[in-house]
């Protein structure tokens, strides 16, 4: 099996898009009180996780939909339609990586729906099975299933080429449909853990458990922020490798990377996470309001792709730089956790 990236960050908490959001704060306005710890829990479950993982359901839904009509009528331009389906239903996703805890991975909705990086050998080797059915599928690990599974099918990942509608094989059809349905429950499976008075959602913001909830909150971004500049940027420029990179068969890497960045900064500025914190260092949440804000720029700003800059100088330097911010991000929002104690 190859080896496998995914950060593991949750805490004990006690118990067994709509995101376009106007995002601006850093610390309460005179005579307004700050956001109480369960406040800013509740705005995170209704504001943040549950809109994207509705979206992120009707959004596998379609993609489930796209690849049964490739299937049934490969076309060129159907093949193009399932892509677009994948990169949008991938957005929203990797917008929700920074709250990809509890239940995303003790479930395992996290390491289903996007282990990577791909079991290149297993996953060709099962598709060249010309029986391939259901129980191929059962038997093939994570890691050659969920997104990066259909990516590496979809964009070409066996032979490096985009392939035509034409060129997809019974076998490798079958699977993608195999392969989105089930994409499709771990991300029905995911919202419904998080949803109803029974969900997570509701239990992540009672009262008794609302101070731990916003350390848990705290400590996915500071996950996620060391997760882009140690794994997602830093070891592909350390091989130079194009195929170390997460996206890297359809070349949506940098895309990733806006959509993490500015999940993460949704969930410090859309919530009141970061009132919060200004209320007991406004200096601190001032400057992690700038810090994430300068992130995500940086992250527009890399090239796009990526997959032929790891060996451009001006390229490189601009995902160095964005390294050490996003690692300087990482480390102001860990200035917050005592405060929030």
């Amino acid at each position: 099996m190859a080896p496998n990236f995914r950060r593991r960050r949750t805490l004990a908490l006690g118990l067994p898009l709509c995101l376009g959001l106007a995002i601006s704060a850093c610390s309460p306005s005179p005579g307004t009180a700050a956001p109480t710890e369960r406040a800013v829990a509740q705005s995170f479950v209704e504001r943040l996780v549950l809109p994207n993982y509705t979206q992120l359901v009707a959004q596998t839904a379609a993609l489930q939909e796209a690849i049964q009509r490739l299937s049934e009528n490969p076309s060129d331009a159907q093949l193009a339609a399932t892509r677009q389906a994948w990169l949008t239903a991938r957005r929203t996703w990797e917008t929700s990586e920074s709250w990809a805890f509890v239940p995303a991975e003790t479930d395992g909705f996290d390491g289903a729906m996007d282990d990577w990086p791909v079991n290149r050998k297993d996953l060709a080797t099962a598709l060249g099975n010309e029986h391939f059915g259901p129980d191929t599928f059962a038997a093939l690990s994570d890691t050659a299933k969920g997104f990066h599974g259909i990516e590496w099918v979809l964009f070409g990942g066996r032979t490096g080429t985009p392939p035509t509608a034409a060129q997809l094989t019974a076998s490798e059809r079958t699977y993608l449909r195999l392969a989105a349905d089930d994409l499709h429950r771990q991300a029905t499976g995911l919202l419904a853990s998080w949803s109803g008075p029974q969900g997570f959602g509701a239990r992540f913001s009672r009262p008794a458990e609302a101070g731990t909830a916003v350390q848990e909150m705290v400590q996915g971004v500071i996950g996620l922020l060391q997760e882009g500049g140690d794994e997602k940027l830093g070891q592909p420029l350390n091989t130079r490798d194009p195929r170390t990179l997460e996206s890297a068969d359809s070349g949506n890497t940098q895309a990733d990377l806006v959509a993490n960045v500015e999940g993460a900064r949704r969930v410090l500025m859309a919530t009141g996470l970061v009132d919060l914190i200004g209320s007991r260092d406004p200096d601190l949440a001032r400057q992690i309001d700038r810090q994430s804000a300068a992130a995500v720029a940086m992250a527009k700003g890399l090239p796009d792709p990526l997959n032929g800059a790891l060996s451009d100088p001006a390229a490189r330097r601009a995902m160095e730089a964005l390294i050490s911010q996003l690692h300087s991000t990482a480390k102001l929002v860990e200035r917050s956790v005592p405060l929030l104690s």
